[in-house]
């Protein structure tokens, strides 16, 4: 339970850091509704507990508060829980947390992060044995020549390439297979019946990766 809500506090923090970052937002100041600039008190800020007891509304100007807040707090909450011992997973999940948020709210995303966190998944690779180091880096290179067509013909979003390589680079091709799998599908049912022209690719792509590293717990439970 302790790691649940440790980790809602990130995610929380995140989303926040990924929200002011957008809007060029000083990010010392003290949090306040994004509609009424109300200071918020430290009631106000408890993670998932606050947005259930005010009924998903502000407390002084009783506007809607987005539903995405409590749905990346869950989020994060189950994730640091589910995965408390794998540090360069968490870093990957929450990364993508801060990106999605940003994806979702305007389509756009700090590009510096998103090549940092696929820099650090390239580095930390140790599970392609070294025979395979040939086939890999050709596929590498044809999984690049492919999104960048996608990108030119303005099928993908350029922030959307860093984060693909990523999951190339921290899955088997198995798993990776997968991931686009579950992301597809999910953004298609969310154009289909939500009428939508467009939609941010990373929230489904962050949900891929999450779901492909529970299904193991949930197959093989220790």
């Amino acid at each position: 339970m302790l790691n649940f809500i440790i980790g809602s506090c990130i995610a929380s923090f995140c989303s926040c850091l990924a929200e002011r970052l957008l809007i060029n937002e000083n990010l010392f100041t003290r949090s306040h509704c994004a509609t009424c600039h109300h200071q918020l008190a430290w009631y106000n800020l408890i993670p998932i507990i606050s947005y259930c007891l005010q009924n998903g509304l502000c407390s002084y100007c009783q506007t809607k508060i987005p539903k995405h807040l409590i749905l990346v707090e869950i989020f994060g909450g189950l994730s640091l829980m589910l995965f408390a011992h794998q540090m360069m997973l968490l870093w990957l999940l929450f990364s993508f947390i801060f990106l999605s948020v940003q994806d979702y709210l305007t389509q756009t995303i700090n590009i510096w992060l998103a090549w940092l966190t696929c820099l650090i998944s390239l580095l930390q690779l140790n599970y392609h044995p070294q025979t395979a180091w040939l086939f890999w880096s050709l596929s590498t290179f044809c999984l690049s020549s492919l999104l960048f067509l996608f990108i030119k013909q303005q099928w993908l979003g350029s922030g959307d390439f860093p984060i693909i390589l990523t999951l190339w680079f921290s899955l088997s091709l198995k798993d990776f297979s997968l991931c686009l799998m579950i992301a597809s599908c999910c953004a298609i049912l969310v154009l289909f019946f939500f009428k939508l022209k467009v939609i941010p690719l990373i929230p489904f792509l962050t949900l891929g990766y999450w779901l492909v590293n529970i299904l193991p717990q949930v197959i093989n439970p220790q």
